[in-house]
């Protein structure tokens, strides 16, 4: 997999939306981007050299919310990962 192109797609799906009107332009992004960080931390604590799945741990991290804001955002968010990521990403890992 591409991580910089498909870290360029969650960009483009989320770096300049607002998601919450509370909450800055971008903020899911930015936020996946803190989240994918501490999920792979936590997985080298846990299972430590076991990094056989840190890209869909990344993928997780970075595109978890990219529904947020269109309600129920994890259904829509499934679809809109769908879209983005079947071309980049082995059908089994989507």
């Amino acid at each position: 997999m591409d991580l910089r192109l498909l870290k360029d797609k969650a960009w483009e799906s989320m770096g300049t939306r607002h998601s919450h009107p509370d909450r800055e332009p971008g903020y899911a992004y930015y936020h996946g981007q803190r989240v994918a960080k501490i999920a792979l931390q936590l997985r080298e604590l846990i299972l430590s050299g076991q990094d056989s799945n840190d890209e869909a741990i990344l993928l997780g991290g970075w595109f978890h919310d990219v529904g947020k804001g269109i309600e129920p955002h994890w259904e829509y968010g499934a679809m809109i990962c769908r879209a983005i990521l079947r071309e980049h990403c082995p059908a089994c890992k989507l």
